[in-house]
């Protein structure tokens, strides 16, 4: 994938590009719903500095002239390339291995899993492996090492292909040869350190396995293996979460306009319009560890779904000011100890909140269940009771939709 970076892209270019894009991830979010859920975890940008593709293991940048010169079905596979190459961690994994030697084995792996899918493609002169696919990117790359020590002919054409792919001789780990700085890898310097990617990960993994579940996808295409059993039985409450906090976690609603001026062609999503009132019960039946899951949980709640607006109260018969959260933020210090009375939070709820013009708002509650409730649901709040083991049973609610942790 060769091609000469612009030194200025014209707007014309850049647009049709971001429709190219736009256009990309509807057709995954119709034929490949667990890669489109993917993509929304990670931010696609539109840049005149690299040739072709490339991510930081968190964001994903294209050349505009690239984008344009591919068909429909090779820009879908380039799309989930790059994709999966954040989802496996292949940019934190590499350590202090050869950079270009450790991409030529991320692209055979990744290459590998897409030529197995139906219905996508890559451009012609990809690197694939057959025999080295199926491995774990740290074993492909232990091969292509003792491949290039070897004298055989095949060995000697498969290093001349790398070393022409990475415009460079590539040498193997502790020869003593000097590295270059990665301007040729399709890897960048990435934003965030390994645990806060690996997290990340974890959770965009999950949410699209449950995600392509729910829409009628049988297998997980990471493994290529029908999903467990276990796995089906229920989707956990986060997953639910994501569920009522966006109509279809990959619908395309247009361009972000307020972007558009920094030649970033970021998709308008839903769920950027939702805001989540979350309440915390702190009575006196709230014992510590319960208390404890309680925040872990809504910490996770901020980990995976990085475009909900979330506001936090604690309560127990009264309630405290809410509080804006950000993603990272510590929690503020719980209140309460006292008797349990979910009323003071709704009544919150009716009188509105300031400044928050959402026309989809969701309130999650995180309680026993036991205390008093209101005579009459939210009228503008999609309710979540967020239940532990030995919490009142789901048929006690009066209101709202019961999730259970665990």
């Amino acid at each position: 994938m060769n091609g000469t970076p612009l030194a200025g892209t014209p707007a014309a270019m850049r647009e049709a590009a971001g429709l190219a894009l736009a256009a990309s991830r509807y057709r995954l979010s119709r034929d490949h719903p667990f890669f489109a859920c993917l993509l929304l975890m990670s931010e696609v940008l539109l840049v005149d500095d690299i040739d072709t593709a490339c991510t930081d293991g968190m964001r994903i940048k294209f050349n505009p002239a690239f984008v344009k010169s591919l068909p429909a079905r090779e820009l879908d596979g380039v799309m989930v390339h790059e994709v999966l190459h954040c989802a496996l961690m292949h940019v934190p994994r590499c350590g202090a291995r050869d950079p270009c030697l450790w991409n030529i084995a991320a692209d055979i792996q990744v290459n590998g899993k897409i030529a197995s899918i139906s219905g996508l493609a890559l451009p012609a002169g990809c690197v694939f492996r057959p025999d080295l696919a199926t491995l774990r990117v740290e074993d492909i790359y232990e091969v292509l090492e003792r491949e290039q020590r070897g004298c055989s002919a095949s060995a000697c054409a498969v290093m001349k292909d790398i070393e022409a792919a990475c415009g460079r001789p590539v040498a193997p780990r502790g020869c003593g040869a000097t590295k270059d700085d990665g301007a040729n890898s399709t890897a960048c310097a990435t934003p965030m350190h390994a645990q806060e990617l690996e997290k990340h990960w974890t959770n965009a993994l999950q949410m699209a396995r449950q995600h392509a579940e729910s829409r009628g996808c049988g297998y997980d295409p990471m493994s290529g293996r029908p999903y467990a059993e276990a796995e089906r039985a229920r989707a956990d409450w986060r997953t639910e979460l994501w569920r009522h906090v966006v109509t279809s976690p990959d619908d395309f609603t247009g361009f972000d306009r307020r972007l558009l001026s920094r030649g970033i062609y970021a998709e308008t999503l839903e769920c950027e319009s939702v805001d989540v009132e979350v309440c915390i019960d702190t009575s006196g039946s709230i014992y510590g560890s319960i208390l404890d899951l309680f925040v872990g949980e809504l910490a996770a709640i901020m980990d995976s779904h990085p475009f909900v607006r979330c506001r936090l109260r604690w309560c127990d018969t009264q309630c405290s000011p809410a509080v804006e959260l950000r993603r990272g933020m510590p929690l503020p210090p719980a209140t309460g100890g006292g008797g349990t009375d979910f009323q003071p939070f709704f009544r919150e709820l009716e009188r509105g909140s300031p400044g928050r013009a959402s026309s989809r708002t969701l309130a999650v509650y995180f309680t026993d269940g036991y205390g008093a409730f209101p005579k009459e649901p939210p009228r503008d709040h999609h309710v979540l009771w967020v239940v532990p083991p030995g919490a009142l049973p789901a048929t006690a609610f009066p209101f709202g939709e019961v999730l259970k942790l665990g």
